[in-house]
Formats: structure tokens, sequence, C-alpha cells
């Protein structure tokens, strides 16, 4: 299993330049997107201390190369490309391998497929065992990402198969704080800013500096919100993470306004991302505090899939954020 410790270069290759990804040290992140470069098959190993940013920006890593590949004729979105992979308990067990993990690797992929896996670590030995012969006979157009806090936890077996192993570093909280304050914003703005935005910088800047920093805490809670409690009305509450998305897209783009009839084709782009943002922690949220409702937690992660396959499909924001938090509300419902 090969390792990237030399920031901006893979076993002696040259860099290819990186995505904006927020939250992951810069030389981590580069070195990401070139093992991305470099796996015809196999597994990748992703670690790091703070799990939630490894997964999310691994995610990111795959988003980037997904479109990078596509094909400039192909009317199709290429993050119909990207398949993430979420335990509905926090452990994986036999069958959600198979519809989560293995079912999604055997569909053929537009150009290149990634599924990527978040708690690689936690799976008993059947479950790890149904996975292993498709890690054994690998598509070469599909890549596998195996998050986990440490490599050494993963089963033996699955982890004989990686062929790299990258490792992704959290930008400390204070050099955050920091840079946005030398962005612009006073102390205190930069603080809040930074504190909501969680690992993404530059998204703190941008509210900092464009006064929604309210939209921006706003929307960081939504997701605790719509995962772990229902909305008491899903219409208003879809509404309001609407105007919280478009504020901030806006200031991302660095547009004055927060309509979306008036948000710019770069403005949609971040909306988009900002709506798959919230839905990846929705799923995090229910995932984590529902343990005691797996029924919940099962359905808001199937809303979640759900959504994320509307958004690849072109179904507008606004209608994914409303289906979302109408199944958060109503999570025992068939849909």
């Amino acid at each position: 299993m090969g390792a990237t410790d030399v920031p901006g270069t893979v076993d002696g290759m040259p860099a290819r330049p990186a995505p904006v990804v927020p939250g992951a040290h810069p030389g981590d992140l580069t070195a990401l997107v070139n093992v991305c470069g470099l796996v015809d098959a196999g597994p990748v190993v992703v670690t790091g201390p703070d799990t939630a940013l490894t997964y999310a920006t691994v995610l990111d890593v795959a988003r980037c190369d997904a479109t990078a590949h596509r094909h400039a004729t192909d009317p199709a979105d290429p993050l119909l490309d990207v398949h993430p992979a979420v335990p509905d308990t926090g452990t994986w067990t036999v069958a959600e391998v198979e519809e989560k993990i293995i079912r999604p690797a055997r569909t053929r992929p537009l150009v290149r497929g990634h599924v990527v896996v978040a708690d690689a670590h936690a799976m008993a030995p059947i479950a790890a065992d149904r996975l292993l012969k498709t890690l054994e006979e690998p598509r070469t157009d599909v890549v596998f990402w195996l998050v986990t806090p440490d490599a050494a936890d993963l089963r033996p077996t699955i982890a004989a198969r990686a062929v790299r192993h990258a490792h992704v570093r959290p930008v400390p909280a204070a050099d955050r704080v920091a840079a946005v304050h030398a962005a612009g914003a006073d102390p205190d703005t930069a603080a809040r800013a930074c504190a909501a935005a969680g690992d993404d910088t530059r998204l703190a800047a941008a509210a900092a500096l464009t006064g929604r920093v309210d939209a921006l805490q706003r929307y960081a809670t939504t997701a605790a919100t719509w995962a772990t409690a229902a909305p008491a009305c899903p219409t208003a509450a879809a509404a309001a993470a609407f105007d919280d998305v478009c504020a901030l897209a806006g200031a991302l783009a660095g547009q004055r306004t927060t309509a979306w009839d008036q948000l710019n084709p770069t403005a949609r782009a971040e909306a988009r991302r900002l709506v798959r943002r919230l839905l990846d922690a929705v799923a995090a949220h229910a995932a984590r505090d529902c343990a005691t409702d797996l029924a919940r937690a099962s359905a808001v992660h199937d809303a979640v899939t759900v959504a994320h396959a509307a958004l690849a499909t072109g179904t507008p924001v606004w209608a994914v954020l409303a289906a979302v938090a109408n199944r958060c509300a109503h999570p025992h419902v068939t849909a």
C-alpha cells in the first residue's frame, strides 16, 4: 500500500491542480487529488483525525474528478458517477454492503465511478467478506474510497487490497479565524463565521465580509434540526433553508443579491454545492444522533440518497430541499 506523504507529489509524480475543497491541509488535498489520478483499480484508504472532514473532503475530490472527466458533449450530470456510502447505524451489515457499496460499483459509470465508503473499519467479518470479492476483482472504471480514522482498524483482508493510502489533516481552527480576519473581517465576526462554517474557510470569509453570518449560522444548524427533530412546518423550513443557501451562494460568487432568479451560473453552482454539503450533514447527524430510532435514521438516509440523485439529474434546489424537509418531518411514512 503506497503512502503519499510529500505534498504536491505522489510517488515522485508532479502534482495535478487541486480543486477548491475547504478545510483540508493544502498539501494533503493536492496529494489526494493525485492519488485519484493514479488509481486504475483497487481501493484507496483515506485516514484522518477528523472523520467528518475526511469524508467530506474525499466526496468533494471525487465530485471534482467526476466533473473533470466529463465528456464535453455529454449532457448527463457527471455527479451521477459519485456514490456516497454511509451505514445507517454506524456499523455495516451485509445487506448495506450489498445495497450501498456493491450495487453502485456494478453500475456502469458515465466516465469513472467513485464509491465513497464511510466508517470502512466498522464491518463485521461477514460483511467484510461480502465486500472482499468486489475489491479483489475491481472494475477499472470505479474508484473505491475507504474512509477510516486509522488504517490499522480495517479488517486485514480489506486493508490488504488497498492500492494507495492518503491522509487528511484539518487546518487548525485558529488559522481559519486568522485567515478570515486577514481578509477584512473584525475578530468577533471572523470567529462567529468560522464557528458556523466549520472547515469551510472560504464560506466563512464570504459570509463575514458580506454581513451574512446570521444566514450562515442558520444554515449550520439546519442539518442537526432536520435530522433529529421534525420541522414543525416542512414548507416553511425548506423556504428558510433555501433563502439562506441563496444568500450564501451569492456571497461566495461575489453577488449582492440573495434572490435565486438573480444568481449567476457560478452562484447557482455554489448553491448546489451548499445543498450537497447540507444533505451530507443531515445524513451524518441522523446516523450519529438517532441511535435509538433506527427507522428514522434509515428514512433520513434514504431521503438524502434520493435528494443527491435528484440534484444530479437537475431537480431544482428548492424542490430538493422541500422533499428532504418533508421526509424528515414524516420519517415513518412510506415514500
